[in-house]
């Protein structure tokens, strides 16, 4: 006789469709730790064209003159 009984299928089953759900959930956060990597290199870049000193281009805004 083992030492650990054995689970009943349906809770073994339950365990194994956690286990599914959060590899899955784990999958899609480092997937959006990659997006939040390549926006902050993209904001930055964009950042750094204006810590040149030159002044922002003004534009006049839609309906004013």
């Amino acid at each position: 006789m083992p030492l650990i009984p054995q689970l009943p299928n349906a809770v073994e089953g339950r365990v194994a469709e956690l286990c599914r759900d959060l590899a899955v959930q784990a999958k899609r956060m480092r997937e959006l730790e990659e997006e939040a990597e390549e926006l902050r290199t993209a904001i930055g870049e964009w950042a750094r064209q204006f810590d040149d000193g030159t002044p922002l281009a003004s534009s006049p805004r839609p309906g004013r003159r």
